[in-house]
């Protein structure tokens, strides 16, 4: 089954799952990311029951709560749409899973178009990971025990500043802002692979 629902943090949540990425959003929780992995793979993510844990994201210095959610297929592919309308405007973002990698695109709209975004990824890499900027727009995560990799790409290149650095108690972080007079509309991939890609 592509989708499973699931409680996480005592709120509902969905795990969206494919033959070579699972991930796990509440949508209760303005749609947090609590976990990204290959089936019996490391975890990419800090757990959200941890301080600073999940993919977190905030819209004009604010976090987005609760709001409309709807799960949906594209192409076999399991989706999740989620929606907030708040003081900002409106903010929508789907996640779907693909191959290897969980897609996420994000729109403003209304009023929200000029907004501040920025977000946060912690990344569970301790003791035996890397990161690396390899090129324009993309990042990527090394972990030489399991032999996997986390690449991050960001879709157009600059709609986005990103930086590394330590972040509410998670040691490595990935810190994503929109760019001053960015787009409206931007993707994030997050991919998840053996360095060889196999």
């Amino acid at each position: 089954m592509p989708f499973r629902q699931v409680t996480a943090f005592g709120l509902p949540a969905v795990a969206l799952r494919n033959a070579d990425l699972e991930c796990l959003a509440a949508p209760a929780a303005g749609a947090l990311i609590a976990n990204l992995r290959r089936p019996g793979g490391r975890e990419w993510i800090v757990p959200a029951t941890a301080p600073g844990g999940g993919w977190r994201e905030w819209l004009d210095g604010e976090a987005p709560g609760p709001g409309t959610a709807s799960l949906y297929e594209q192409g076999g592919r399991p989706s999740l749409a989620v929606a907030w309308t708040g003081e900002s405007g409106r903010l929508a973002r789907d996640l779907t899973l693909d191959a290897e990698a969980a897609l996420l695109r994000w729109r403003l709209d209304g009023s929200a178009r000029g907004a501040e975004w920025r977000a946060v990824l912690p990344l569970t890499l301790h003791e035996v990971g890397s990161v690396s900027h390899d090129r324009a727009g993309t990042w990527v995560a090394f972990d030489a025990r399991r032999g996997e990799r986390l690449a991050v790409h960001v879709d157009p290149p600059d709609a986005l500043e990103v930086s590394l650095g330590p972040a509410d108690g998670a040691p490595v972080a990935l810190r994503l802002q929109r760019a001053t007079d960015g787009p409206e509309e931007w993707r994030v991939a997050l991919v998840v692979a053996p360095p060889d890609g196999r």
